[in-house]
């Protein structure tokens, strides 16, 4: 079950005509009506995986649209089993955030065009180097990921587990493309994207160029100990090796839905500092994107308002900047969890 009425009544507010689309509130009920097993019960009931009632949208700079479902699965197992029916065994399943998202295209309203994977933040080290590539293999098909081994080895934790300057924290799995998005959360122990970007990109291209640029503004940024967002660089794999092109994540340090232990009834302080942390977020990201032309003046001042909306609990995730030879391509993911003060999971 996913809100529809709700999302239509936003749309024809008129209050986010470039967040919100006509096109999209029909798109979503597409998906869910060819998707009966999905979405026939209420998320709340237990014959239900939903995470909550809501969607999330994923749209990018070149018009590419995506729409986002999150479910829990069974966790713990080491296992994931693709949409495709293939079961992937791997270490690295181990440390499953339990949640998982169906992103689908409106060109296909039958099988999603990716898979995304939350993890507990695993330690970048030998052990889950070898899970990874050995997942990548299963997924690309490709037996030689040398390429992938040697710029993961360059940033691994060596020898001091405890203080982590990068840690696996997303998988996005296009099946159809076989390509593999690896999700590398950054501390600010080191402060610099280079050591990573010179192993992705071959000296002297544009691609070089381009990403040492972008990474340069994201280190100066949002790289900081300010506490208010968490940055995570992406790493592209398919059948031929590395993709020569980084993605930048901007996310939130603290849910917009106050964690446990930080409700007001819990901790009215912490609640504030966490919830005011997350509102600088949102405005201090979107204003810098601005400013560097990477989000347009319509979609920051809708992104902006967005959370604030009185009939949906809505919430903006992420900017995704991913930088190639042909320029800066950035990516806006948001959505809503259901009904306005509704009994909704704390979600990010």
């Amino acid at each position: 079950m996913v809100e529809l009425e709700r999302l239509e009544r936003v749309q024809q507010s008129g209050k986010y005509p470039n967040l919100i689309t006509s096109t999209d509130v029909d798109n979503v009920k597409k998906i869910t009506e060819a998707n009966p097993s999905l979405f026939a019960y209420s998320w709340s009931d237990k014959r239900s995986t939903r995470r909550d009632s809501g969607a999330n949208f994923s749209k990018k700079s070149d018009g590419t649209t995506l729409y986002g479902f999150w479910f829990v699965p069974q966790s713990g197992t080491g296992t994931y089993r693709l949409w495709d029916g293939h079961v992937i065994k791997n270490n690295l399943l181990n440390y499953s955030f339990n949640v998982i998202g169906y992103f689908f295209s409106a060109d296909d309203l039958n099988c999603p065009e990716e898979e995304h994977i939350s993890l507990d933040s695993v330690p970048l080290f030998e052990p889950s180097i070898m899970s990874l590539c050995s997942l990548v293999t299963e997924i690309t098909g490709r037996q030689s990921v040398g390429d992938l081994k040697r710029a993961l080895d360059s940033v691994k934790n060596v020898d001091d587990l405890t203080e982590l300057d990068y840690t696996i924290n997303y998988l996005r799995i296009n099946r159809k493309k076989q390509t593999v998005e690896i999700g590398l959360e950054k501390s600010e122990n080191e402060n610099s994207f280079s050591t990573l970007i010179e192993k992705v990109t071959p000296e002297g291209t544009l691609s070089r160029t381009n990403c040492s640029a972008v990474s340069d503004l994201i280190e100066g940024d949002f790289l900081s100990d300010d506490g208010d967002n968490e940055t995570t660089i992406l790493i592209k794999y398919g059948p031929n090796g590395l993709y020569e092109e980084t993605s930048f994540v901007i996310s939130t340090t603290y849910s917009k839905l106050a964690p446990s232990g930080t409700k007001p009834t819990d901790n009215y302080q912490v609640f504030q500092q966490r919830s005011a942390s997350h509102s600088n977020f949102v405005s201090d990201t979107l204003y810098k994107c601005n400013n560097y032309r990477w989000i347009d003046e319509n979609i920051k001042d809708e992104i902006i308002t967005w959370e604030d909306d009185e009939i949906l609990e809505t919430i903006y995730g992420v900017t995704i900047l991913t930088v190639s030879a042909s320029g800066t391509n950035t990516e806006i993911m948001y959505g809503y969890s259901g009904l306005k003060g509704g009994n909704q999971p704390t979600v990010n």
